[in-house]
């Protein structure tokens, strides 16, 4: 308990911030594990496990990057490269295997390409 009117002292050591291989673990484990989910999902035979596989691994890999220090640009590239391996590459690859569109003919130089006439009116039904 500190006396009234006595001054309060507090010491500080500034220390230099220094990465280790400890702190780069503690704040990496969850991407080994990420990994080790994408081989999971790699050699798995049932396509259920294959797909949990390769979700939990980019959750795992994302997580870890949040957990890292100042990992939000870590983030934000694991989200581009989950978008450009999962979304852009697979849709051009289905956009380069589609058929490609024939061209249209033209019509002959003899038919005029107007419908052909009937030979009654459309009152004459109703007359006739």
């Amino acid at each position: 308990m500190q006396q009234a009117g006595s001054a309060l002292t507090v010491e500080v050591a500034n220390l230099p911030d220094k990465p280790s291989v400890l702190s780069f673990v503690g704040c990496a484990w969850p991407a080994l594990l990420g990994l080790a989910a994408w081989v999971f999902g790699w050699i798995a035979d049932r396509q259920g496990s294959k797909t949990l596989g390769w979700v939990i691994g980019w959750t795992l890999l994302a997580w870890a990057a949040l957990r890292c220090p100042n990992g939000a640009t870590i983030f934000l590239a694991v989200i581009a490269a989950f978008l450009l391996f999962e979304v852009i590459i697979p849709a051009l690859r289905r956009l380069a295997q589609l058929p490609r569109p024939s061209l249209p003919t033209r019509p002959s130089a003899t038919s005029s390409g107007a419908a052909p006439q009937s030979p009654h009116c459309w009152w004459e039904g109703w007359h006739g």
